[in-house]
C-alpha cells in the first residue's frame, strides 16, 4: 500500500475531488495549491496540452526544489506556462509531466489557454471548485498558518514592549514571576534530561532530580529527539527540526562528555537561565510553522506571550541584578538552598560572575531572537512577493 501523495509544498496530504468522469483534482487543504497529472490541467482548460507553448530548454530543478508528489526523489521544475510576458509559471514534474499550481493561478491559466486554438470545451469548474475549497479549509484562509509581513515585524518589538511595561509596575512584576516559575524549573528539568538523569519539574518552585545516569532516560531523550527532527522533516518544519536535533545533540554530550560536577553545576544554573532561553526559544519558534496537528496558527500566540513574559521578565531582573547584588535571590522558596547560594558555596560562583554570566546570557537570547525575526521576515517578504506575482 502506497502513501497518498503529498504537497510538494507543504508535504500535506492531498484530498481529492472529482471534476468529471476522466479529471480528479488533488487539492492540498493548506496551501490550496493543486496537482493535476498528466493530460488532466488541458482537460480542465480545454487545451491541447497542458502548457500553452511548448517547452524550450529547461534549467534543471536546485538542489531544494520541492519534489513531485508522483515521482519519488524526482523534484519539480518551475517552468512557464506561456511565451506571453507576464505569463505565469506552473511547477512541472520531467518524468511524470504532472503540474502543481495554486488554484487561484487557473483563472489567468485559462485565459491564456482561450488564445490558443481549443481541443475540446473546458470542463466546468466553477462550483466544483468553490466546493472544493470550502470542503477542504471552512474556516482558514490560504496560508493562515504563516505569519504575514506585518506580524513578523510587529510581534516582538510590540511583546517585549508590553511585557516592559508591565514590569515596572509592581503588581506587574509578581504576575511576571509566576510565569518565570514553571519555565524556570522546566529550565532544570530540561538540563537535568539532558545530563541522562531523572527528572520532574513542578510548577510550585521545586524540580525533583534523581541523582546519577540513567540509560533508559537517555534513550527516551533521544527518541523523542529523533521522532520531533523527524516530524520537522516531514512538514518541512524546520525550526522543529534545528531544535530537536540542537538538543539531541546537547543531550550526547552533556551525558558523556561532562563530569558529575559540572553537570550538577549546569543543572543550577539552568533554572534561571531556562526562564530566559525557553523564553526566547517560544517566542522564536511562534514566527514559524509547526506541524498541523499542535494547532500552531493560535497555538502560536500563546508561545510568544508566554515566552515574551520569561524571557523580558528574567533579562530586566538580571540587569537590574548587575547594578545591585542585593537583589540576586540566595534563598529558596522550597527548598533548603537556592540555586545561587548553591552556585557561589558548591562552585565558587561569585556575585559578579553570577551576574555577569545570566546578563551575557540575555544578550545572547536576544541575538538570536532577532536574528530569527530576520529570518522569518525574509520568508514573510517572498511569500508575500509570491502573492503579489501571482492572479
Amino acid at each position: 500500500m502506497t502513501d497518498a501523495p503529498r504537497c510538494p509544498r507543504c508535504r500535506v496530504a492531498f484530498e481529492a475531488f472529482s471534476l468529471d468522469a476522466g479529471t480528479e483534482l488533488d487539492l492540498c487543504p493548506r496551501c490550496k495549491g493543486a496537482w493535476f497529472d498528466r493530460g488532466e490541467l488541458a482537460r480542465v482548460l480545454g487545451a491541447r496540452r497542458d502548457l500553452a507553448d511548448p517547452l524550450d530548454d529547461v534549467a534543471p530543478a536546485p538542489p531544494d526544489a520541492p519534489l513531485c508528489p508522483r515521482c519519488p526523489g524526482v523534484c519539480l521544475v518551475t517552468v512557464p506556462f506561456a511565451r506571453a510576458p507576464g505569463a505565469p509559471t506552473v511547477a512541472r514534474c520531467p518524468q511524470c509531466e504532472g503540474v502543481f499550481t495554486p488554484l487561484a493561478s487557473l483563472a489567468s491559466l485559462r485565459a491564456l489557454a482561450e488564445q490558443t486554438p481549443r481541443a475540446r470545451a473546458p470542463v466546468a469548474l466553477a462550483e466544483a471548485l468553490v466546493a472544493a475549497v470550502l470542503v477542504a479549509a471552512p474556516e482558514r484562509p490560504v496560508d493562515a498558518s504563516a505569519l504575514t509581513l506585518r506580524q513578523c515585524a510587529l510581534a516582538v518589538p510590540v511583546s517585549f514592549g508590553v511585557v516592559a511595561l508591565v514590569h515596572a509596575t509592581g503588581v506587574g512584576a509578581f504576575l511576571l514571576q509566576g510565569i518565570r516559575v514553571s519555565l524556570h524549573e522546566l529550565g532544570h528539568a530540561s538540563v537535568a534530561w539532558a545530563c541522562g538523569n531523572v527528572s520532574v519539574p513542578l510548577p510550585i518552585g521545586v524540580t525533583f532530580t534523581v541523582p546519577g545516569r540513567s540509560l533508559t532516560m537517555h534513550a527516551g531523550v533521544l527518541a523523542l529527539c529523533a521522532a520531533g527532527a523527524w516530524a520537522g522533516l516531514r512538514h518541512r518544519a524546520w525550526a522543529l527540526t534545528a531544535t530537536c536535533g540542537a538538543y539531541g545533540l546537547a543531550a550526547l554530550v552533556c551525558t558523556w562528555g561532562l563530569r558529575e560536577t559540572t553537570q550538577d553545576m549546569l543543572r543550577t544554573f539552568g533554572g534561571c537561565a531556562g526562564e530566559m532561553v525557553l523564553g526566547a526559544l517560544l517566542v522564536v519558534l511562534a514566527h514559524f510553522d509547526m506541524p498541523a496537528a499542535l494547532r500552531w496558527p493560535r497555538a502560536r500566540w500563546i508561545a510568544l506571550s508566554l515566552g515574551a513574559c520569561a524571557f523580558v521578565g528574567a533579562a530586566l531582573f538580571w540587569r537590574e541584578a548587575a547594578r545591585d547584588w542585593d537583589l540576586i535571590p540566595w534563598d529558596a522558596a522550597l527548598a533548603d538552598t537556592g540555586d545561587m547560594t548553591k552556585l557561589r558555596d558548591d562552585h565558587g560562583w561569585t556575585e559578579a560572575k553570577i551576574t555577569a554570566r545570566y546578563t551575557a546570557l540575555s544578550a545572547w537570547c536576544l541575538a538570536a531572537v532577532l536574528a530569527a525575526q530576520m529570518v522569518a521576515l525574509a520568508g514573510a517578504w517572498r511569500r508575500r512577493a509570491v502573492s503579489a506575482s501571482s492572479p
